[in-house]
């Protein structure tokens, strides 16, 4: 073990990869891990990996269930075939490296530790290292034994970095199961164009060839399907996750962020990523170089703008949650401004045609499910439930005018009132997807289609957005006599397992992160942030705040910048940086290059000798910035000391084409005449 007593695995120094445990907000057995790949391009990339497994015998009902089979694909022989997958676990990948493949200089066998069920540690010993290093063979001599476990890869964008360890899921037999965006289907399809827009063709790889078995809508929950022959409505097939998908275009037409609503965690892929950490200053093989954010040409930062207005709404409403709801809100209010958010700030941005769309949850229309659906039992199932739902109507309960301050969105967290309940999310008729489920159709805008009300807790609930449907009772009855429970220990986990009790199934169902984490009054947790590359834990809404405003001091040409080599296109590419300090300190810069097999664009401004010494002597400032205020707090984290503000400055720098910077220019800051012969700011 490390010193804070996580496993370390016995990884020998040949290997190419790093893993540890991630523990944010008192949490210490997540089965949750940051994976990072030392790879021949000088790319560091993250790769996240959570272990998920399903409910107990008795199914908990509130998780969101996804509204497809997921299916798995492997490659075999050249050609894919569907797997059917048994397994009760999956593990969650957040994208898959850069393929790294490295020969074990070590043939020794390790005594190693895996994770369990509970989140706790079981032993698994005398396994031999593999004699071949790559991103399949480190997860299964770490937390996949055997390669048991099914694998379900979340790509946050097709760039390279991201996408050549899905080839090596692939060339074995465990089954491997693909998400991607939605939003931009036809930039990764067909091959061609993941061939082309991964930037493979200008590293001279070839991309790997996988089928997308999951297109998330934005605003989707994930949960994984083993098994393809399932009932639509045997929610006990399939294991549910805690991740939320969010669409962000804007560094690519197909990124997409994750929100692990377990950890308070949301992970912004390549959108962009503090420059260094202490991530990457103490790495296992010495300190990394400082990384820029990087745009291409099929970089767009209007839309990247308007993806970190979404996702700073997003976060600042999570920000104002008190034991499962915000402070000083109804839900309603929630609502309707997190639907907003999914159009950016229109104060800022003037809409356009290519303004995303909500594909959030929308309401089951029950005449249309039972005429368009398959006959089948499921759907008969799914049907009589509906129905019973909809007689219930009579029930008492409070005037429906009394309903909206009860309001519930298709993407807030359910209370525990709300634990009988189970939302079943479906796609919106902008959809590229076809619900396997039941159908579904956009709810008008006046409110609920006839005959097919929708439940919030205690009450009639005209919400537009989703359907709520008790699969126990066909109404939800008041509980006059509930009472809050006591908050748990800050850091106490439940970790039983194989119990007979009846209690320790409840422990079991109950045993979220969130639930053990705050009291009902009391403030969760801040939402953190980590991202595809240097960043693990900052502050998600000062990180989202103070990258919004330095692309905005760049295109306003208030940071200095300097010209690299053009990019494998042609196209003049800069370099935007505050350690680029003075023209007094021009003569200490330099453009450090890479090794040739590094990647083409990788460049990096080193420190002058001035700055340098401003960052020892404030290497304390420094990591405050990386974790971002983790202390208590509350909105949207005004006051929080000048420190940060002095230092978020030098945490960010920008590798971009100048013409998506003139772009930037003319269609956010409005400007008419874009700059032709180079940047201000020039040293």
């Amino acid at each position: 073990m490390d010193g804070a007593g996580r496993h370390t695995f016995g990884i020998p120094a040949s290997c190419p990869f790093a893993i540890q445990e991630i523990r944010l907000n008192g949490i210490t057995k997540s089965s949750t891990y940051l994976i990072r790949e030392r790879d021949e391009y000088g790319e560091y990339p993250h790769i996240y990996a959570k272990i998920c497994s399903a409910p107990g015998s008795s199914t908990s009902p509130n998780e969101y269930v996804y509204r497809h089979y997921s299916y798995s694909r492997y490659l075999k022989g050249g050609d894919f075939e569907n797997k059917p997958e048994t397994s009760s676990k999956v593990i969650v990948l957040s994208d898959s490296g850069c393929g790294s493949e490295v020969p074990n200089a070590s043939s020794a066998t390790s005594s190693l530790s895996y994770p369990v069920d509970d989140g706790g540690q079981g032993p698994y010993t005398n396994r031999a290292q593999p004699d071949v290093w790559n991103i399949r063979t480190f997860l299964e001599y770490t937390i996949n034994p055997g390669g048991r476990i099914p694998y379900l890869v979340m790509t946050t964008h097709c760039h390279y970095d991201h996408i050549m360890g899905i080839g090596k899921l692939l060339s074995s037999s465990t089954a491997t199961t693909v998400l991607s965006s939605s939003h931009a289907y036809s930039f990764v399809s067909p091959y061609a164009q993941l061939q082309n827009h991964s930037l493979c063709n200008t590293l001279n790889l070839n991309a790997p060839k996988y089928d997308v078995g999951i297109w998330a809508d934005d605003l989707s929950r994930v949960a994984y399907s083993p098994r393809l022959g399932s009932s639509a409505l045997s929610v006990g097939n399939r294991i549910p996750t805690p991740f939320t998908i969010l669409h962000t275009p804007g560094h690519t037409p197909d990124s997409l962020s994750w929100y692990d609503s377990d950890l308070r965690l949301l992970c912004v892929g390549d959108s962009f990523y503090a420059k260094e950490t202490s991530t990457t200053r103490d790495g296992k093989w010495g300190r990394e170089p400082a990384m820029p954010v990087m745009f291409n040409l099929d970089s767009d930062l209007t839309e990247w703008r308007r993806s970190l207005d979404k996702v700073l709404q997003f976060v600042r409403e999570r920000n104002k949650e008190v034991g499962g709801a915000a402070q000083g809100e109804s839900e309603e209010e929630i609502g309707e401004r997190s639907r907003s958010a999914t159009h950016g700030h229109k104060s800022d941005l003037k809409k356009d045609d290519g303004e995303i769309e909500d594909e959030g949850f929308v309401l089951i229309d029950v005449g249309n499910a039972t005429g368009e659906t398959d006959a089948n039992d499921s759907l008969a199932t799914k049907t009589k439930q509906l129905s019973l739902a909809s007689t219930a109507a009579a029930a008492p309960t409070k005037p429906a005018t009394a309903a909206k301050s009860q309001k519930q969105t298709g993407f807030d967290s359910l209370t525990r009132a709300q634990k009988s309940l189970a939302a079943w999310p479906t796609t919106s008729t902008n959809s590229l997807l076809t619900p396997t489920i039941v159908p579904t159709a956009a709810a008008p805008k006046g409110g609920c289609p006839p005959g097919a009300p929708a439940f919030g807790v205690n009450k009639l609930n005209p919400d537009p957005w989703m359907l709520v449907v008790n699969r126990d009772e066909p109404f939800p009855r008041p509980n006059a006599s509930a009472r809050p429970r006591p908050p748990p220990p800050q850091n106490q986990v439940t970790t039983t397992q194989n119990s007979s009790s009846s209690s320790s199934h409840v422990q079991r169902q109950h045993k979220s992160s969130r639930a053990s984490l705050a009291s009902h009054n009391a403030p969760l947790p801040r939402i953190k942030l980590c991202a595809a590359h240097t960043t693990l834990s900052l502050d998600a809404e000062h990180a989202l705040v103070s990258m919004r405003g330095f692309l905005l001091r760049v295109l306003k040409d208030e940071v200095p910048c300097q010209r690299v080599e053009d990019g494998p296109h042609g196209e003049e590419r800069w370099l935007w940086d505050f350690a680029i300090s003075s023209s007094s300190e021009a003569a200490d810069m330099r453009m450090r290059r890479l090794p040739p097999t590094a990647r083409t664009w990788a460049y990096w401004v080193a420190e002058s000798p001035a700055e340098q010494a401003r960052r020892e002597a404030q290497n304390t400032g420094d990591r405050d910035v990386e974790r971002g205020g983790q202390g208590p707090g509350r909105g949207h984290g005004h006051g929080q000391g000048r420190r940060h503000q002095d230092h978020a400055k030098h945490a960010f720098s920008v590798l971009a084409p100048l013409r998506v910077i003139e772009a930037g220019r003319k269609q956010i800051l409005n400007l008419k005449h874009a700059v032709t012969t180079g940047p201000a700011g020039v040293v």
